[in-house]
């Protein structure tokens, strides 16, 4: 979603569950949307639909979503 923005200068990855119905990845994704903050989504299975990808899974050992990535820097937790 980039509200205008160049693809370019997009800094934000939203990793969120592919079926869109986990209430934290919800928050998170709500909270871009209000705030406009241009950002990429990649989906990410959950645990009850199929594997995490290995690529995903190097990023995040544990597998946990939402997981938002800026500049580089990941973070898993809300309260971050």
């Amino acid at each position: 979603r980039l509200f205008g923005q160049d693809p370019s200068a997009v800094r934000v990855t939203l990793y969120r569950d592919s079926a869109a119905w986990c209430p934290y990845c919800q928050k998170v994704w709500l909270q871009l949307e209000e705030k406009q903050v241009p950002f990429r989504v990649e989906l990410i299975n959950m645990r009850s639909y199929g594997d995490k990808p290995d690529e995903f899974l190097a990023k995040v050992p544990g597998g946990l979503l939402p997981a938002l990535e800026l500049d580089g820097q990941l973070y898993t937790e809300s309260l971050v």
